[in-house]
């Protein structure tokens, strides 16, 4: 995978305080940590921030930030697609889940932020509403500029909330893809499974062909074996007769024969058997192989 997918973070903490004096109807707002780019916007934009609205200035920076969360998902959104773009290329695709979860990891990051924005702009809408019921006025004498920060502030909640489903899709998007990459790995291991068994296969074919052969041989091998042994003598009497004789010194060969083939087979079996036995003698020994 391209290491073009590498995703970057920066975090900001933000804190804004803002305090309103109804009698003067001048507000007190202090930022702190706030980035240069929402600050010279801010600035750009307090020719139209009214201060006898308390929440003017809240309207004013939820929409700075409602921009710069939409565009960190338009970010994200680039590179899921580009993670989509080449994993559609499955003759050169070689996964990588770790980064594929780092970039789930940060869109879930994002959706805990959207979340926490929009609970934040409903208290707000909320808190503007308690301050109209604490002082009414007829619906013909409601102030313009107080409509429109409440229709600025309610539309700043629809796009956060529109930025979240965004971003829920790029979760829903990047998770499929992992599903895929997962599947296409899984294809490839049980492609390479089944090769190594028609492999496995065809080297069992020729054991078996080399085992016949051997089947075949063998007892002929074996039975010219014995006979071309010292124990037997086919010679020529002096009347000129044909004579088969054995020693009587045959039996040895049993005696050496028998034992050796039996011991064989016992270290054979002792060896394929070794982990069942050292099993059983710690057992005995109480876990201990050593103990005599």
């Amino acid at each position: 995978m391209p290491t073009s997918f590498t995703v970057y973070d920066h975090w900001t903490q933000l804190a804004v305080f803002v305090r309103h004096h109804f009698e003067t109807s001048t507000p007190l707002v202090l930022f702190l940590n706030c980035p240069d780019q929402i600050k010279s916007q801010l600035r750009s934009s307090m020719s139209s921030i009214l201060t006898s609205d308390p929440y003017s200035w809240h309207a004013a920076f939820a929409t700075q930030i409602r921009d710069a969360y939409d565009q960190a998902i338009w970010d994200l959104r680039g590179v899921v697609w580009e993670v989509e773009a080449y994993q559609k290329q499955l003759g050169s695709f070689q996964p990588q889940f770790t980064l594929l979860h780092d970039m789930a990891r940060h869109i879930s990051h994002n959706k805990e932020i959207l979340d926490v924005a929009s609970d934040t702009l409903d208290s707000i809408l909320y808190e503007q509403a308690v301050l109209d019921e604490q002082h009414p006025r007829p619906a013909d004498r409601v102030p313009w500029h107080v409509k429109d920060v409440h229709r600025q502030l309610y539309l700043t909640s629809k796009g956060i909330r529109a930025t979240k489903l965004r971003c829920i899709s790029l979760s829903e998007r990047l998770q499929n893809e992992i599903n895929l990459a997962f599947n296409i790995v899984s294809q490839r291991n049980n492609e390479a499974s089944v090769q190594m068994a028609q492999s496995a296969l065809v080297d069992n074919t020729m054991m078996k062909t080399v085992a016949i052969v051997s089947l075949v041989y063998l007892p002929g091998t074996f039975v010219s074996g014995i006979f071309g042994m010292n124990f037997f003598n086919f010679d020529t009497t002096e009347s000129g007769a044909m004579v088969w004789a054995l020693s009587d010194n045959f039996w040895l060969y049993w005696l050496v024969t028998i034992p050796l083939t039996l011991t064989t087979m016992a270290v054979w079996l002792l060896w394929f058997n070794r982990d069942v036995i050292t099993r059983v003698l710690c057992g005995w020994t109480g876990g201990r192989p050593g103990k005599g």
